[in-house]
């Protein structure tokens, strides 16, 4: 099962972010129209939210490092109770937005609704991890 998803998540990602035509490269996706602009722009929508999280992502796990050097010996955890969680969030991204875009398996559209999907849910988490970064 974890294959299957990884080779899906990879096909699509290889579909969304491949070289657009030089005719299409200076599309405007504020108002794209046609199917294969639309999926582009969807794969550099969650490009962006995934360049943000990791900028987010230094951040947050730097301030739970902070707060494991601030606890008694033995104490500490913060910092790996956060890796495990965002471990487990990439399961949870990767499989949501797969299934979510069974609404158009094999479909033509399928890879604008994974990446729309994947570009939300990485967006939200790149929220909480401000608001937990914030916490601290």
């Amino acid at each position: 099962m974890g294959a299957r998803v990884g080779a899906m998540l990879l096909l699509s990602a290889a579909l969304l972010v491949a070289p657009a035509p030089a005719q299409e490269a200076n599309f405007d996706c504020a108002n794209a129209t046609a199917e294969q602009e639309m999926n582009r722009c969807a794969g550099l929508d969650y490009e962006a939210a995934d360049r943000e999280l990791n900028k987010v992502w230094s951040v947050a796990i730097g301030s739970m490092r902070g707060l494991d050097a601030g606890q008694p010996e033995g104490a500490a955890g913060a910092a790996e109770a956060l890796l495990a969680a965002q471990r487990a969030w990439l399961t949870f991204r990767d499989h949501q937005s797969l299934a979510e875009g069974f609404e158009a398996h094999l479909g033509s559209l399928e890879p604008f609704i994974v990446s729309t999907c994947l570009g939300r849910v990485t967006r939200a988490r790149t929220e909480e991890l401000k608001a937990l970064s914030r916490a601290y």
